[in-house]
């Protein structure tokens, strides 16, 4: 029962995202986690320190703020999902939150819309700022566009044999031209970096 509690409990400040015969219905964080999310969970899991956090100008800030939490690997993401009861979404997954066209909110990029290189903001943003806030899709899902880019669930091998991490989406980094829906970059799942965050995803039931 406790279990089930728990799990609605999630499930509120997340957003249902109705699935395709590709996917099953599924529930996804609103936003991208925050540094003050991920260092909730460092108290009890110290593995999961970014790297940068060991500088002081970054650890007495950042863990302060909504911004995004970024230099992290995909294997960090991952424990910090598995550690709140949580996944990371696949790339079916993160696709279907986009709902939309090209962009999640039509078919021509608007750089007043997200925080992506047009806007020139040079780092990411809050969860309140204006391009946080502008840059949604009709399933009511957040920066997706901009802001960081996103790890999925979902890996491959290269030709090194070496395990790489899909991501998606846009960041403040990349041009909106350049991160449409279908773009994707895939990444050494060990390897942090400077506009790669995530965000959480769960099963409409518990396990």
């Amino acid at each position: 029962f406790n279990k089930h509690l728990q799990h609605a409990k999630k499930a509120k400040e997340m957003k249902f995202i109705k699935g395709d015969a590709t996917s099953r219905s599924f529930y996804i964080d609103r936003y991208e986690v925050s540094n003050k999310e991920y260092k909730a969970q460092i108290d009890r899991h110290s593995f999961l320190i970014p790297h940068e956090w060991q500088a002081p100008d970054y650890k007495s800030k950042s863990p302060l703020q909504d911004t995004p939490v970024i230099y992290i690997s995909w294997d960090q993401a991952k424990k910090y999902s598995k550690n709140i009861g949580k996944r990371l979404p696949s790339v079916r997954e993160w696709e279907l939150a986009w709902q939309g066209d090209t962009y999640p909110w039509g078919k021509i990029f608007q750089e007043i819309n997200c925080n992506t290189r047009e806007s020139k903001m040079g780092k990411t943003v809050g969860r309140q700022a204006p391009l946080s806030v502008r840059d949604k899709g009709s399933n009511g899902v957040y920066c997706l566009v901009g802001n960081v880019a996103e790890y999925t669930k979902d890996t491959m091998r290269d030709e090194k044999n070496r395990l790489r991490a899909i991501v998606k989406g846009g960041s403040y980094i990349y041009t909106g031209q350049e991160m449409r829906r279908s773009k994707q970059r895939k990444i050494i799942t060990t390897v942090p970096l400077p506009d790669v965050g995530f965000r959480c995803a769960m099963a409409l039931l518990p396990d």
